[in-house]
């Protein structure tokens, strides 16, 4: 059985990264390959959601549907050879990431996301002797109906 809310909605969030308009491009993957994996940067990996639902004998937001308030933890990472490259790159990416989620990017394609938002970001650092980069820890939180 595969999933029809939580892996969609991830993909989703990879395809907004993949197609922000950003030099350079952004390779993002729906699901985490490992710092090994990343054959790229900058980059981007959307984490396992958590997921919160109305509690029994309460009602739900809208009759006729069941509410899905979803959390995703997105990883923005970049290149940290050149500091001051990898900030301008992620503050960059950051903010056209905020933007197209603000401008419903994901209800776009999902017409049962009914708001998201990237609810919080973190910046921080991968120490790696090999690799080093920055990062950048956000949230995106998201409203969707199902039937």
């Amino acid at each position: 059985m595969s999933s029809t809310i939580l892996q969609p909605i991830n993909q989703l969030i990879a395809n907004v990264l993949t197609n922000l308009s950003v030099t350079p491009s952004v390779k993002a993957y729906a699901t985490d390959p490992g710092l090994a994996g990343i054959d790229s940067l900058p980059a981007a990996v959307c984490g396992l959601p958590t997921v919160q639902r109305t509690e029994p004998d309460t009602g739900e937001s809208q009759l006729g549907s069941y509410d899905w308030n979803i959390q995703i933890p997105v990883v923005l990472l970049f290149d940290l050879g050149d500091s001051a490259t990898a900030q301008a790159e992620a503050l960059d990416v950051l903010e056209a990431f905020i933007k197209a989620i603000d401008t419903a990017a994901l209800s776009q394609s999902d017409p049962l996301i009914v708001d998201a938002k990237v609810t919080s970001s973190q910046p921080g650092e991968v120490v790696d002797n090999a690799r080093p980069m920055l990062t950048y820890d956000c949230q995106v939180h998201l409203l969707r109906y199902s039937n």
